[in-house]
C-alpha cells in the first residue's frame, strides 16, 4: 500500500502542476510517504507593481492523512475566485479562467 499511495500522491501533484516548473533547489520541499510538499516557480505577468509583496514561488502540498470515505463531491474554488466574486469583479473570473471545478471519478 505504501508505494501505491506514494505514487498516487506524486501523480496528483504532477496533474495539478502540469504547467509549472519545479524549483529543485528549494529547502522547503519535503517528499515523504503520505505527504508531499514541493515548490514551483510561478511566472508573474502584467503590471509589476501588483507583485511587490508576492513570492515567485508557489508551494503545493498533497497529503493522505485523512480517510476519504465517506466523501462528498463538491466544487473547488480558489481564494482568488472567492475574493473576485465578493468584490463584484466576477468578469475577471471568466477572463482569467478561475471558475470553480469539480472532478468526479
Amino acid at each position: 500500500m505504501g508505494n501505491r499511495l506514494r505514487t498516487l500522491i506524486r501523480n496528483v501533484e504532477k496533474t495539478i502542476t502540469i504547467d509549472l516548473k519545479e524549483d529543485d533547489k528549494s529547502e522547503i520541499a519535503s517528499k515523504g510517504g503520505r505527504y508531499r510538499k514541493s515548490v514551483f516557480i510561478y511566472p508573474k505577468t502584467g503590471d509589476s507593481r501588483l507583485y511587490q509583496e508576492t513570492s515567485d514561488n508557489l508551494i503545493v502540498e498533497v497529503n493522505s492523512f485523512a480517510n476519504p470515505f465517506p466523501f462528498v463531491n463538491q466544487s473547488i474554488n480558489t481564494m482568488i475566485y472567492d475574493s473576485l466574486v465578493k468584490t463584484e469583479l466576477s468578469n475577471l473570473v471568466k477572463q482569467y479562467e478561475l471558475e470553480p471545478f469539480v472532478k468526479y471519478s
